[in-house]
C-alpha cells in the first residue's frame, strides 16, 4: 500500500471576522485530502475567538486548538509556533482566516510535490472581496508575472519581493523547519520562498486553488505601520539587507552579489545606483526614489491620502 503522507494545516486567527472564517472553516473542511489534520493558534490575547466554531465547522479532520499565549506574537511567529506541534514527515499548509480554499487544494498541491520531487509548491488565486464577489479570476505575483518563471531573475527578485502569499504555500515538514530560524525574523512567506528558491526545490502549481479575501484588515502592502520616511526604510529597506545577509549565512556557497549591491545601495540611498538595479523591482524602486527627493511632511500627508481610501 502507497503512504498518503499527512498533511497539518497551519491556522492563525487574530480577531477574526466571523462570517469569513465559517467560510474559510468550511472550505478546508470540505477537502478532498484525506490524511489531515488542522492546528489552529489564537493569536489575539484581548479577544479570543469563539472555539465552538471550529469544532462546530470542521467535521470531517481532527483539529486541535493551541494553548492560549498571554501575548501578541505576531504573523509569523504565530506560524513559527504552530509548526513546532507538527511531529511528522509529511507537509505543511499555511491558513488565513479570511480567504476560501477550493476543495482540491491541498490534494492537487500534494500531488505535484510528489510528482516533481520537491519540497514547496505555490499555487494561484483568485481575488475577493468582502461579498464573496470575484474581482479578479486569475492572480499570480507580480514577481512571477515580470520575470515570467525565469529562475535567476526570480532568484534575484525574491528577497525584495515575496514570490507568493502565505496562504498559496504547501511544503515538506522537513524544509519548513529546516527554515525555522527565520520566521522570527522575516515573514515566514518570503523568507520559505527565498529558501526554496535558492535550493531549486520549489513547483508552481498553475492553478487558481485559493480565493484571496481582500478587504480593509488585510495585513498587507508596503505602507503598512509606516508613519514616516524613517520608519518606512528601517521596516521596508534596511530588513532586506538583513535578509539577504542571513541567506549568505544558510548558504555560504550561493551567490548574492547582485542582491547585495541593491540592498546597500537602498540603505544608503544613492538614486542613480538603484535606478541602475530597477528592474529588480521598478514599481518600488521608483516609489523608493520619490520618497528619498519628496520632504518627509509631505510623505505623511500623502500616506494619510492614501489611507483614507
Amino acid at each position: 500500500m502507497i503512504e498518503v503522507k499527512k498533511v497539518s494545516i497551519l491556522l492563525s486567527v487574530y480577531n477574526p471576522n466571523k462570517e469569513f472564517l465559517i467560510k474559510q472553516l468550511k472550505s478546508l473542511d470540505s477537502q478532498t485530502y484525506k490524511n489531515t489534520e488542522i492546528l489552529v493558534f489564537d493569536d489575539c490575547p484581548r479577544k479570543r475567538s469563539n472555539k465552538e466554531l471550529f469544532f462546530k465547522y470542521v467535521k470531517k479532520f481532527d483539529i486541535r486548538i493551541l494553548e492560549y499565549n498571554n501575548k501578541n506574537v505576531g504573523y509569523s511567529s504565530a506560524f513559527k509556533i504552530l509548526l513546532e506541534q507538527v511531529n511528522h514527515d509529511g507537509y505543511v499548509a499555511f491558513c488565513d482566516q479570511d480567504d476560501i480554499w477550493l476543495d482540491t487544494k491541498v490534494e492537487e498541491m500534494v500531488n505535484s510535490l510528489e510528482k516533481n520531487n520537491k519540497e514547496f509548491a505555490y499555487c494561484d488565486r483568485k481575488i475577493i472581496d468582502e461579498k464573496d464577489n470575484i474581482i479578479k479570476e486569475h492572480e499570480v505575483n507580480d514577481l512571477i508575472q515580470d520575470f515570467k518563471e525565469d529562475y535567476n531573475k526570480l532568484l534575484v527578485g525574491s528577497p525584495f519581493r515575496t514570490l507568493v502569499p502565505g496562504m498559496s504555500i504547501i511544503c515538506s515538514v522537513k524544509f519548513a523547519k529546516s527554515c525555522f530560524d527565520g520566521f522570527d525574523r522575516y515573514a515566514f512567506d518570503k523568507w520559505l520562498s527565498c529558501c526554496a528558491l535558492v535550493e531549486n526545490n520549489y513547483v508552481h502549481v498553475n492553478k487558481e486553488l485559493v480565493m484571496y479575501r481582500r478587504h480593509s484588515n488585510n495585513v498587507s502592502g508596503i505602507f503598512n505601520e509606516i508613519n514616516s520616511k524613517k520608519e518606512y526604510f528601517e521596516k521596508r529597506v534596511s530588513n532586506h539587507y538583513e535578509l539577504i545577509g542571513d541567506l549568505s549565512k544558510k548558504y555560504p556557497n550561493g551567490n548574492f552579489k547582485i542582491q547585495k549591491e541593491f540592498a546597500l545601495d537602498r540603505v544608503n540611498k544613492k538614486i542613480l545606483k538603484m535606478f541602475k538595479y530597477r528592474w529588480i523591482s521598478k514599481r518600488n524602486t521608483l516609489i523608493e526614489i520619490l520618497i528619498i527627493l519628496m520632504p518627509n511632511f509631505l510623505f505623511k500627508y500623502l500616506l494619510k491620502k492614501y489611507r483614507k481610501e
